[in-house]
């Protein structure tokens, strides 16, 4: 597959096909690296190779590889920024410093580059498993971006990390010490981020990755607000029959964990209805992993 067409497919199974899609990455021919693809390939590469496989040393390899395709001159800012992660999570930290450096002289807008830098580091930080430091980190560049009453471009790099980070937390089947608190704290960041610059789908969706987070965490009764708070936010600004299944799908579950369960059927068959006429094979199937996690035990 050509280099570009990967960067852009690559997403849709990143986290599904993680070992499938390294390899693809190392496997592409590094002559079509170029100025404009190389932020992204480096960004598909960290996600994928050091958040998902958790293999940073392997990254790092790669992204050299990748860079010694072109002249520092044509390392954009995004480039930069996503070899200030590798070399940090490779514990080369005077080659990050330098990497952050550049990144920051190749912006138009430096304060947001900044906060995107340290906003990626705390999501490498969360996926490797070193969840105090990535915690300290997040705390700080998140009370530090909800001080600065601007619109930059930052309020969404802080949304997609803190949303990235409370998802990829929720996925795990055991949460370490200090991950929870770590996933509330990014999943109600993300709302108030996504607030200040998405748009109103970003909002219910932000709602219901709170749902979601108070559900693992046994806060039922909180769950099913936020899961009524979603439905209103669709509800006052068009239809997604899609999102609207799933955000049902949490109300049931935390019915269950209210005993109440004529509430749960309610919410679940108007779920499995919403699923059934809205959605393909792939989200079916998703749907249906999700439910069977929780309906058996009803």
């Amino acid at each position: 597959m050509q280099l570009d067409s990967l960067v852009q497919e690559g997403w849709v199974y990143h986290d599904r096909e993680s070992q499938r899609l390294a390899e693809e990455l190392e496997s592409v021919d590094f002559s079509a690296v170029t100025q404009q693809n190389l932020g992204p390939f480096l960004q598909l590469s960290n996600h994928t190779i050091g958040e998902h496989l958790g293999d940073w040393k392997r990254a790092l390899n790669l992204a050299e590889k990748a860079i010694s395709q072109v002249n520092e001159s044509q390392i954009s800012e995004q480039g930069f920024t996503q070899l200030a992660v590798v070399y940090y999570m490779n514990q080369q930290i005077s080659k990050s410093h330098s990497a952050e450096i550049k990144s920051l002289q190749r912006s138009q807008d430096a304060m947001s580059t900044y906060i995107n830098v340290k906003a990626l580091l705390a999501s490498a930080l969360a996926g490797s498993g070193s969840i105090g430091e990535a915690l300290d980190l997040v705390t700080t560049i998140n009370q530090f971006g909800r001080g600065i009453d601007i619109d930059g471009a930052f309020n969404r790099s802080l949304a997609i990390t803190n949303n990235n980070v409370a998802s990829d937390l929720l996925g795990l089947s055991k949460l370490p010490n200090r991950s929870t608190t770590l996933m509330m704290d990014c999943a109600f960041a993300a709302l108030f981020f996504w607030k200040r610059c998405g748009t109103w789908e970003n909002e219910e969706r932000a709602l219901y990755l709170l749902a979601l987070v108070h559900n693992r965490t046994k806060k039922f009764k909180q769950a099913l607000e936020f899961t009524q708070q979603a439905l209103k936010v669709i509800h006052s600004n068009g239809k997604d029959d899609i999102d609207e299944a799933f955000i049902r799908l949490a109300a049931a579950r935390a019915h269950i964990g209210l005993d109440d369960l004529a509430r749960y059927k309610i919410e679940l068959h108007k779920a499995d209805n919403l699923a059934k006429s809205s959605m393909d094979a792939s989200l079916l199937a998703m749907y249906e992993n999700q439910k069977s996690e929780f309906a058996q035990t009803a």
